[in-house]
């Protein structure tokens, strides 16, 4: 039997109901990841004949260029989207998650 293909949504599930809950600085990070993979993954699969997958900025890129004003709402979306988890993967002393939601 083969298994069905990864539903991204339970990258967000993931972050919502069980990362975001903890209280330390490594889950909240880890959370804004997966849910950035998430919406990430989607768009992707939504952009039919899109090639380049490991290409993020293109991928957003590409909503913006869509004449469909909500298109380029979810470019906005996703990109500040990737800006925080760009932050939350690789930046040491970027603001606590705690702290910017308090």
């Amino acid at each position: 039997m083969v298994n069905p293909a990864f539903d991204w949504a339970e990258f967000l599930a993931l972050a919502a109901n069980q990362l975001a809950a903890h209280v330390d600085e490594a889950s909240h990070r880890t959370a804004i990841s997966r849910a950035y993979y998430c919406a990430h993954n989607k768009a992707w699969a939504v952009a039919n004949g899109y090639i380049d997958e490991k290409s993020h900025w293109k991928l957003w890129d590409l909503y913006r260029r869509n004449a469909d004003v909500k298109c380029r709402q979810l470019r906005d979306i996703g990109d500040r989207m990737k800006k925080e988890r760009i932050d939350a993967d690789y930046v040491q002393k970027a603001t606590r998650i705690s702290d910017r939601i308090s």
